[in-house]
């Protein structure tokens, strides 16, 4: 991981100091949008044992790996894909109309990273979490 915390501004350091933190990305600036906006306050990915956070704070980067915000981590769960409810999908904040929208275009997305090795009886990870801190930037380029 690149070393964001020396990188950050002092009112930032201050935020994530003596906390425990990771850095990471969604991989597109749509969804980071979403994260600033204060519309999504949740995520959802595939489980990997060794990839669960055991951090607080997340610095999320936008598509250049510039940090643009920090969020308190809230809950943190591990289960199966279908036992994902409508309410945490609402709370990713992506405007999914029902479950059944949100399962298959999560499916379509999983399926994608995993190389089509992705099944709906998959254990997935569920991250609830509060934005805490804007880190000043540009405006983001969004579809």
């Amino acid at each position: 991981m690149k070393n964001y915390f020396n990188n950050l501004p002092s009112e930032i350091k201050e935020v994530i100091s003596g906390k425990s933190w990771e850095a990471w990305s969604f991989g597109n600036d749509y969804l980071l949008k979403l994260v600033l906006e204060g519309k999504k306050t949740a995520t959802t990915g595939i489980f990997n044992k060794e990839k669960v956070s055991k951090a607080s704070l997340g610095v999320i980067t936008d598509s250049k790996d510039i940090p643009r915000c920090i969020v308190e981590y809230t809950s943190i769960e591990v289960k199966p894909f279908l036992e994902v409810t409508f309410d945490f999908a609402q709370a990713e904040g992506e405007g999914f109309k029902n479950i059944e929208e949100w399962r298959d275009e999560h499916c379509r997305v999983f399926s994608n990273w995993s190389k089509n090795t992705f099944k709906d009886t998959d254990l997935v990870v569920c991250t609830r979490f509060k934005l805490v801190h804007l880190i000043p930037g540009d405006i983001l380029e969004t579809r």
